[in-house]
């Protein structure tokens, strides 16, 4: 598999999280599951990060290659940083009698 075949596929990774934070009902869950949720994400982002600074140095001298890292960087990243606040809002949200379990 070749460096931007695995950047596409821990792209697609990233990207896929949000959906499924969109849909999930946050109000059963404890604070220690959503840090385990967060924690799945921040996995999920450094494999990224990893892979993009890898296919970043790999396909220099293949413009095709570098215009689709390019490309999809930003989508990863904003979908990143949205998840981050879904699951920022949702640990808002969690009665009170949760958050002071997890403490």
């Amino acid at each position: 598999m070749s460096a931007l075949d695995k950047y596409m596929r821990a792209a697609d990774e990233v990207i896929a999280i949000e959906p499924m934070l969109q849909e999930e009902d946050f109000s059963t869950y404890s604070c220690e599951a959503l840090e385990f949720e967060k924690n799945e994400l921040s996995k999920a982002w450094a494999k990224y990060k990893k892979l993009y600074e890898e296919c970043s140095l790999d396909t220099m001298e293949r413009k095709k290659d570098i215009i689709a890292v390019q490309t999809k960087h930003p989508q990863v990243r904003k979908t990143y940083i949205r998840c981050i606040n879904i699951l920022s809002r949702a640990k808002k949200e969690l009665p009170l009698e949760k958050l002071e379990i997890s403490n």
